[in-house]
């Protein structure tokens, strides 16, 4: 009876051991999980632009008008992306062609 009680108890020391080596960085998880996030919201937000909804990040909204519902829900997936660090990208205006100097 001694042994087997000695058995098991060295089993238990040995899988807590292992089990604690095999679990990944929690900081690493917590980093992708959140990327995945502002991705998913980002594709949320770029479809209510094209829909019409009018951002305060300054970014070009297309034509139409959106319900009350969708204006929440396009208001709140804005808020997301501010703690994303998101920014819209504007095209940068083309430059003027230099007149050609006349001889």
């Amino acid at each position: 009876m001694k042994v087997f009680l000695v058995i098991v108890v060295v089993l238990s020391i040995i899988t807590l051991i292992e089990g604690k080596k095999e679990k990944p960085d929690k900081e690493a998880r917590k980093a992708a999980k959140a990327a995945k996030k502002c991705t998913k919201n980002i594709k949320k937000f770029e479809a209510c632009l094209k829909k019409g909804y009018q951002s305060k990040l300054g970014c070009e909204a297309g034509d139409g008008e959106l319900s009350k519902k969708d204006l929440k829900k396009c208001g709140k997936a804005e808020k997301k992306l501010k703690k994303c660090d998101f920014t819209c990208s504007k095209p940068e205006p083309e430059p003027e062609p230099e007149p050609e100097p006349e001889p």
